[in-house]
């Protein structure tokens, strides 16, 4: 094999160094002191934190800390000293001392017979874990209370099944970092928590244990609607444990937690409760934007014994707010169940900034495991433009400052939960006053019309509303829908372009 030329040690160089993975460099060495680190690319000392001078020369273990794995240090040692490649997950840390969730591969680099060097890659995915484990954590809660809901026992025995599948997923979300207990109302009385009713609590305060076995942790357990229902109390082992316990999946496995708590307190009226599974899923009135202004509404069926599944979301990105609507199919407590399942599970694919097709198709995937059936439709506005994708749902309208409005032509993949068929995106541009209505079937279909007459009827109308104030407009079309034979829930989402974002692009 010829050695490599000037001109090409530079491009492989200059590969490396552009590269978004951290990659490092080691001698062979695998005891203390060494390995050495004789290379490293930007990317590595941005994940370790340090610049390069004070990289090169020094041991990887540099990033080591009380939190690494000691097992996982074992395998890659015994991996790498028998001359093959390692793959694996540990805690690491950053020079200030910040833990974080290191993902690497470490593969032996030779020059003939002789080992000469290791070179890893490596990335965070501290975020990613996390996420998963909070999606897990709510999938179990919500699957007790599908569950629990479809067949219900006694008061006791169902409130007693829901703790103890939350006390079981917060352990998972606070791992091996603390002791997980549980203090629900029953027995608040007698634990002094410092969580009075109004949820008042200095979230994340640390507190010396009683058993001086490291700091307390308290985060109060409310419902959607703000119903208290306890709080959980996390024992730390110490404060490196504490500073890297996810409070913030430890907050939304407790909210959905007490939700799940506040829907089996009121299991004896079937409609309340099965409209309070419903409120505790969708999320609040979005928050004042620059970018855009939004209202949203959510109507149930005319009929008690049909609820149904639709739910909508307002979530913030990096590339700009992504705005959802779907419709988990059939109309019953478990389609409403099942759509808390799938809103959880696409917030957090967004919130991990994926583009739109793939969180279609992580979703399908999460609804073809759990055999759930539903429609979405997803829309991102950016600088100027809005791209839209959608898996079976009705397109969304576009109505113009001059009047004009039009159903933006998206070429929908299958329901989710069908089968995998690719989302095709669809741009369109958008500019100051115009104004983006999601809906869900339930504001187009009627008895004894095609859909087709519905969603003409809708666009000629919201056409000739939008110049109204969005609250108006939001509140005209579901009043317009209050009919007694109607079979369906719907929602909707009505959102105008602010200037701000017009002038983006």
């Amino acid at each position: 094999m010829r050695d490599p030329s000037e001109e090409e040690v530079e491009l492989w160089r200059a590969a490396v160094e552009s590269a978004r993975l951290a990659i490092c460099v080691t001698t062979p060495e695998l005891d203390p002191p060494g390995p050495a680190i004789v290379y490293c690319n930007d990317a590595y000392c941005e994940l370790v934190g340090r610049p390069r001078g004070d990289v090169l020369g020094r041991t990887p273990r540099l990033a080591h800390g009380p939190l690494t794995d000691r097992a996982v240090l074992a395998r890659l040692h015994s991996e790498l000293g028998a001359g093959r490649s390692f793959e694996g997950e540990t805690v690491n840390y950053r020079a200030g001392g910040e833990p974080f969730m290191m993902q690497l591969r470490i593969e032996p680099v030779r020059r003939g017979d002789r080992l000469c060097a290791f070179v890893g890659w490596s990335r965070d995915v501290t975020a990613q874990r996390r996420g998963e484990s909070a999606l897990a954590a709510t999938v179990a809660i919500d699957t007790a209370l599908h569950d629990t809901l479809r067949r219900p026992s006694t008061p006791r025995r169902d409130f007693a099944r829901i703790a103890e599948v939350g006390e079981q997923a917060l352990r998972g979300v606070v791992g091996g970092l603390g002791a997980v207990q549980l203090h629900l109302q029953a027995t608040l009385a007698t634990e002094p928590t410092g969580i009075v009713p109004n949820g008042i609590v200095p979230s994340g305060t640390a507190q010396p244990s009683p058993d001086g076995g490291g700091s307390v942790l308290r985060r109060p357990i409310l419902s959607a609607r703000g119903r208290f229902s306890g709080a959980v109390r996390i024992v730390a082992l110490d404060d490196s444990h504490r500073s890297f316990i996810d409070l913030a999946g430890v907050d939304t496995v407790c909210l959905r937690l007490g939700s799940a708590l506040d829907a089996v307190a009121e299991l004896g009226d079937l409609r309340s409760t099965a409209l309070r599974l419903q409120e505790c899923h969708l999320p609040p009135p979005p928050a004042p934007n620059r970018r855009f202004e939004a209202v949203s509404r959510y109507q149930p069926s005319a009929h008690s014994a049909l609820i149904g599944g639709d739910w909508f979301d307002v979530l913030d990105t990096p590339r700009g707010p992504v705005f959802v609507i779907g419709d988990v199919m059939c109309h019953d407590l478990a389609a409403a169940a099942d759509m808390g399942r799938v809103r959880t599970a696409m917030a957090v694919l967004i919130g991990q900034d994926m583009e739109l097709p793939t969180v279609l198709s992580e979703a399908n995937a999460f609804c073809t495991r759990q055999q759930i059936l539903a429609t979405a439709l997803l829309a991102r506005l950016g600088d100027g433009t809005l791209e839209v994708v959608s898996a079976g749902h009705p397109p969304p309208l576009l109505a113009r400052p001059d009047g004009g409005c039009v159903a933006v032509g998206v070429d929908p993949a299958p329901p989710l939960g069908v089968g995998e068929v690719p989302a095709a995106p669809r741009e369109v541009a958008v500019g100051d006053g115009d104004v983006l209505l999601l809906y869900t079937d339930g504001l187009i279909e009627t008895r004894g019309e095609g859909i087709e007459i519905g969603l003409e009827a809708l666009r000629s109308r919201f056409g000739g509303l939008a110049a109204l104030p969005l609250r108006q407009v939001a509140d005209v079309l579901v009043a317009e829908r209050r009919d007694p034979s109607r079979a369906d829930d719907l929602a909707l989402l009505a959102v105008r372009v602010t200037a701000a974002a017009a002038a983006a692009g």
